[in-house]
């Protein structure tokens, strides 16, 4: 079920950035503060809410994300351009998407614990995959190996067959 989980997040994703994209003026693709804030908003996204080596960068950057964005809607009134930075905030959801899908790629893998008896997710530490509860990766059979088991398995039964 988890394995559905990731693809299922980034279709969501998908979906909020394409109906979000066409929502926006077409006009204000082309303004530069649009992306500033398209910019500011993926960097936050980026450097500190998706950020795995950083503890506690996604409240900092929920927190930077909420302040910076209530500021451009609260000023938009007298500062009609800080709306279309603000606007800019899909640039939060293709940071967190696009950042996802390399964490995802490249330091998890979807894999069977023998411990915990269950596929899961695990996770490229400094001690090597694993799991989330902390149980090492069982490195996975290689064709040699199994080769190599096989040869031994079928020595055994010729050498059975050969004493009686």
């Amino acid at each position: 079920m988890r394995l559905l989980a990731v693809p299922g997040i980034f279709a969501v994703l998908a979906l909020v950035i394409l109906g979000y994209a066409l929502e926006t003026p077409a006009g204000w693709f082309y303004s530069p503060f649009f992306w500033a804030g398209f910019t500011f908003f993926f960097f936050v996204a980026w450097f500190l809410i998706m950020n795995t080596k950083l503890k506690g960068g996604g409240r900092i950057g929920g927190l930077v994300f909420m302040i910076a964005g209530g500021t451009a809607v609260g000023l938009s009134d007298k500062y009609p351009d800080a709306l279309i930075f603000a606007w800019g905030f899909l640039g939060l959801f293709i940071g967190i998407g696009l950042k996802g899908g390399i964490v995802v790629s490249t330091q998890m893998r979807w894999r069977y614990c023998p411990e915990c008896g269950k596929k899961n997710w695990f996770s490229k530490t400094s001690k090597g995959w694993v799991c989330p509860k902390g149980h090492p990766m069982v490195p996975a059979k290689t064709e040699s190996s199994v080769t190599a088991e096989l040869g031994s398995v079928a020595g055994e039964i010729d050498k059975q067959e050969h004493q009686h």
